[in-house]
């Protein structure tokens, strides 16, 4: 046999303290002589966990916080009944990754020799995973940031980890994060990063450098929107004149209004997708811009809007 096993006795010691270790195999009448040291060092007095919650699918950093730890490679924290290692950051604080676990409210203890723990020093809690439902828009013009709306589930928890930055990730041939707010338990506002090229890319939520929600939602980069010429180029100022935008990178699957900018005030009426390359816009009565039916030669600036947040630029007339 190559091993034994000794529960260290209680010296009564109130300071860290190192002894040596022998071993007597006649009942205490000789001993070795190696010389082996072994330190008694007080359990470390927990004062905290930054975050205190976590997501069930694991992978957020931890940061414990005490009155001091001793440099160890057996540091480890534990989290429920699952064990991970965990790395000295200062004197008073290690870091360990929370461990996937089911949403329930567990004990979150430390060893510092791999073998003994604190008693249920702190309390910490697992989340249910966020979920995320659909994207709000799903596309945006190359070129320009997007403000999106990501609608799911079981966002509001995202609230409790203070200090960790939240973001929307958009993969695609890399990697770009942007800031997310937490409106609701169901809402949070992100914004697409501009992107030079067409892409489909995968939308997931960030906490850190760990992902929070299991889905993937897509958001498409379209080409920006142009338009080159519209017809009629005038028409009565009681609306209802068929206007018609030619241009190109049209989509029936884009929510297209048409807005006419007059007299300091801009009149929105929704538009008709014809075709890639052609839309149909009615043309509003003026008299709600204060426009009167005798101010001959008024005129309106006109652009293509998409989604509520995306304008041509084109100002024509």
């Amino acid at each position: 046999e190559s091993e034994v096993l000794c529960a260290a006795p209680d010296l009564g010691l109130n300071a860290t303290t190192t002894v040596t270790v022998e071993l007597s195999t006649n009942s205490g009448a000789d001993y070795t002589r190696l010389g082996h040291a072994f330190t008694y060092d007080e359990l470390p007095e927990l004062r905290g966990a930054h975050p205190a919650t976590a997501v069930e699918i694991g992978g957020t950093p931890i940061v414990v916080v005490s009155g001091g730890f001793t440099a160890s490679p057996h540091l480890a924290c534990r989290f429920g009944d699952v064990v991970v290692p965990a790395r000295l950051s200062s004197r008073d604080s290690i870091s360990c990754v929370a461990p996937a676990h089911a949403p329930e409210a567990v004990c979150l203890d430390v060893t510092q020799n791999g073998v003994d723990f604190t008693a249920c020093a702190l309390r910490f809690r697992f989340a249910a995973s966020a979920r995320l439902d659909r994207v709000v828009p799903a596309f945006g013009p190359t070129g320009a940031r997007v403000p999106v709306t990501t609608h799911g589930a079981n966002l509001a928890s995202l609230n409790a980890t203070a200090g960790l930055r939240l973001s929307c990730s958009f993969t695609g041939d890399r990697e770009l994060t942007t800031d997310a707010r937490v409106v609701s338990d169901s809402t949070l506002e992100c914004a697409a990063p501009p992107s030079s090229v067409t892409a489909t890319v995968e939308v997931r939520l960030v906490l850190a450098t760990a992902a929070v929600s299991t889905d993937a939602l897509a958001f498409e980069y379209v080409p920006a929107l142009h338009v080159a010429s519209i017809s009629p180029p005038h028409g009565p100022s009681t609306g209802g004149t068929q206007l018609s935008l030619v241009g190109r990178t049209f989509s029936a699957a884009m929510r297209l209004r048409c807005v006419f900018a007059v007299g300091g005030a801009e009149l929105l009426t929704d538009a008709a997708f014809v075709s890639p390359t052609e839309v149909l816009c009615p043309t509003p009565a003026f008299a709600a811009a204060g426009v009167r039916d005798d101010d001959a030669g008024a005129h309106a600036v006109v652009e293509l809007e998409h989604d509520g947040a995306h304008r041509t630029r084109q100002g024509l007339v």
